[in-house]
């Protein structure tokens, strides 16, 4: 066969796909993998020299190890995204996808729950119907409960509010202390929290270690754990450090930045998150006896006043150069609610 069917197109691309629907026991087959924190279908674009049901077939036995043959066609979508793949990162897509719901043999199961897709590694997940993760595409959730025999046509436009809500993207270097190598990345999750009385949340840390001896706000979050996405790692940590149950309104940006103290690559994303509840909270010895973690509650003009204030810091610098952006954005989509 030829080449994917991805073609430029001005600044962006079109994108020819297919999508299986993979059915059995109350549950259906998506895929993730390790840099997004969302799902997908099981499929891929269609080759040039292919028709689209020849592709699903192909793309099904490829991800699961097991042929399958189509029952029938299920959906038409179209969609205008904003690309958050590494190699065009940021163009505006236009992609058009044939779904299709697969005959699935009663002994199913895939040959590995692991797949390669070019150099990525992806993982297929048995996603229970009426699931509320996040997922693409996002009709799977009312329309795989009742599954129709009626071939419908979705469309979504993100134009408009990407181009209101688009994820930040930041680099910075460490101006305070000097590189001698990095030796690790570390992937995490922090929340831009706020309640329905207009109050931002933060944790107040005092350290005394490489950094200094100093005092410091940031952002709830931490470290995102094998196995979990990002989205579940920004409920535990806020669930683990405030006691915190949240919704998680949208992702605000990624940021890329370096601790040279500590020879680390930190890749921190931001969730705007609003409180739900209060319950226990569940901080390690750690946190307690060596950095007497706290919750700090603070209105938007107070926390831009904190972080000014902390930064009299070399760390307290390197977490408000990180953070105000983030808060500046999430105060900006807080105020169109």
């Amino acid at each position: 066969m030829g080449k994917d069917m991805t073609v430029p197109c001005e600044d962006g691309m079109i994108n020819l796909r297919v999508g299986a629907i993979i059915l059995k026991d109350g549950q259906f087959l998506m895929v993730g993998n390790d840099r997004e924190d969302y799902l997908y279908t099981v499929g891929g674009r269609i080759q040039f020299g292919e028709t689209s049901e020849q592709a699903v077939i192909r793309e099904v036995e490829e991800e699961t190890g097991v042929h399958m043959d189509i029952d029938r066609l299920g959906f038409i979508s179209e969609v205008y995204f904003f690309s958050d793949a590494p190699s065009h990162r940021g163009k505006m897509i236009y992609e058009i996808s044939l779904i299709y719901y697969m005959k699935v043999p009663e002994d199913f199961s895939p040959v590995s729950e692991d797949f390669l897709e070019g150099e990525a590694k992806e993982h297929l997940r048995w996603v229970p119907v009426g699931d509320e993760r996040r997922m693409y595409p996002e009709f799977f959730k009312t329309e795989l409960q009742h599954p129709s025999y009626t071939v419908k046509h979705f469309v979504r436009d993100d134009r408009a509010v990407m181009t209101e809500n688009k994820e930040l993207q930041l680099e910075f270097g460490d101006t305070e202390w000097p590189l001698e190598y990095i030796s690790h990345d570390r992937r995490i999750a922090r929340g831009i929290v706020f309640d329905d009385d207009g109050n931002f949340y933060f944790m107040r840390a005092n350290r005394d270690d490489l950094f200094g001896k100093v005092t410091h706000m940031e952002t709830p979050g931490g470290g995102v754990e094998e196995g979990e996405n990002l989205e579940e790692a920004v409920r535990r940590e806020l669930s683990e450090e405030m006691g915190a149950e949240v919704e998680i309104i949208c992702k605000l940006g990624l940021v890329s930045d370096y601790y040279n103290v500590i020879h680390r690559h930190n890749l921190t994303n931001y969730y705007l998150c609003r409180i739900v509840s209060f319950g226990e909270k569940h901080l390690t010895e750690a946190e307690i006896s060596e950095f007497h973690l706290s919750t700090m509650k603070k209105t938007y003009e107070e926390a831009v006043q904190a972080y000014e204030d902390y930064a009299e810091s070399p760390i307290g610098r390197l977490i408000a150069r990180r953070e105000l952006p983030m808060l500046k954005r999430a105060k900006e989509i807080i105020d169109r609610l």
